[in-house]
C-alpha cells in the first residue's frame, strides 16, 4: 500500500514516516495495553509465536438471553431472513440494468465479480461496508 501511496504522492502522510517494521512494532506495543502478557516485539520475534487461551464468546449473547430486552437493530428487533428494508429499496430505488437488491438471501453475480467481462478491463477493485457498531470490513481483489 505504501507503494501505491507513493505513486499518488501521499506516501509521507500514509506511512507517517514509519517503515513496515516500525508499524508492526507500534502495533505490538499498542496491543500490549489490552493484552498485558503479549511479549515485546523483540521477544515475540525471538519466540516466533504467541499463544493465548481465550474465553469462549457467544455471539449476540444478550439477545439470545433475553430477545425482548435486547432487540436487534432490525425493524422487528429479531433475526430477519426477509428484509422489509431491502424490499423497499428493491421496489423504489432506481438501479442500473443488472444491479439487483433482493429482500431474501440470494446469490447474484454482480458486475464487480472477478469473472465478469468488465473486470477484464479493470482488474483491481476495493469495496467495504460502513457500520456504526463495528470496524469497517473491506476487501480488495485483483483478478488475472
Amino acid at each position: 500500500m505504501a507503494g501505491l501511496a507513493e505513486k499518488l504522492g501521499v506516501k509521507a502522510e500514509f506511512t507517517e514516516g514509519r517503515t513496515q517494521e516500525d508499524w508492526v512494532r507500534w502495533l505490538v506495543e499498542e496491543s500490549r495495553a489490552d493484552v498485558p502478557d503479549l511479549p515485546s516485539f523483540d521477544k515475540f520475534r525471538e519466540q516466533g509465536i504467541f499463544k493465548k487461551k481465550l474465553s469462549p464468546v457467544i455471539g449476540m449473547k444478550a439477545f439470545r438471553d433475553d430477545p425482548v430486552a435486547n432487540p436487534l437493530a432490525t425493524p422487528s428487533g429479531r433475526i430477519e431472513i426477509f428484509s422489509t428494508n431491502l424490499h423497499t429499496i428493491a421496489q423504489t430505488w432506481p438501479m442500473e440494468e443488472g444491479n439487483v437488491v433482493t429482500p431474501l438471501p440470494e446469490y447474484i453475480q454482480s458486475r464487480e465479480m472477478p469473472a465478469t467481462r468488465s473486470r477484464r478491463h479493470t482488474p483491481c477493485s476495493a469495496s467495504g461496508t460502513i457500520s456504526s457498531s463495528a470496524p469497517t470490513p473491506a476487501t480488495a481483489t485483483r483478478s488475472g
